[in-house]
């Protein structure tokens, strides 16, 4: 017996994680024969519209839905000088840049998303990110995009606050549940972003 058709509404579809779950779909060829899936932006749908949602829904009568939609500020919102990407001029960093954190690529998380979606069938929540031991200093996040981008440098500014040292997540019971699961190394990763950075400056959201 062939499994049941699933229709899977991703919601904030144009958004990074949206995107990525497109992205870990075409490019890792994720995508199985009884799925559709069915990626939603405000352009589709407005959700703040009880109207419009719920006739969206009758329309493409999803099985799944993944809610990623959320009111978020512009790509590199808070920085108000973005032309130095493109003059080859020093990048800034407030504070230290001695704070850790974990990074995930999007198109990882989407990988993951979808692995949820078809193998985690348990109401406790899990995280869905790299291990404790990836965590990375803000400075060296940076240096890797200066580097990808062919910036001079970065300038700190340790006047600025740092703000919280670490905010590590435990990805424990992701590992457990997922033990092969290859994250993409941070170099490629940053590289990739920043090549899709400057291949679409000119329309994406800033």
């Amino acid at each position: 017996m062939a499994d049941a058709k699933k229709v899977i509404l991703v919601t904030g579809g144009s958004g990074l994680v949206g995107q990525g779950i497109r992205l870990a779909l075409e490019e890792h060829s994720l995508k199985q024969p009884n799925e559709e899936w069915i990626f939603a932006s405000s352009k589709d749908l407005n959700l703040c519209s009880a109207d419009e949602t719920n006739a969206f829904f009758e329309r493409v009568n999803p099985t799944h839905v993944i809610h990623l939609a959320a009111k978020v500020g512009g790509l590199f919102a808070n920085m108000s000088d973005n032309l130095g990407f493109f003059t080859n001029e020093p990048l800034l960093v407030l504070g230290s840049g001695s704070p850790l954190r974990q990074f995930i690529y999007s198109v990882d998380l989407g990988r993951l998303i979808i692995w949820v979606l078809r193998n985690y069938d348990n109401p406790e929540p899990i995280i869905l990110s790299v291990p404790e031991a990836n965590e990375i200093s803000i400075k060296d996040a940076a240096s890797a995009i200066v580097s990808a981008m062919g910036c001079k440098g970065l300038t700190l500014d340790p006047s600025k606050a740092d703000g919280q040292f670490k905010k590590t997540a435990s990805a424990k019971k992701l590992t457990s549940l997922n033990p092969d699961f290859n994250f993409t190394p941070f170099q490629k990763a940053i590289a990739d972003t920043c090549d899709w950075f400057s291949k679409n400056f000119d329309t994406s959201r800033k």
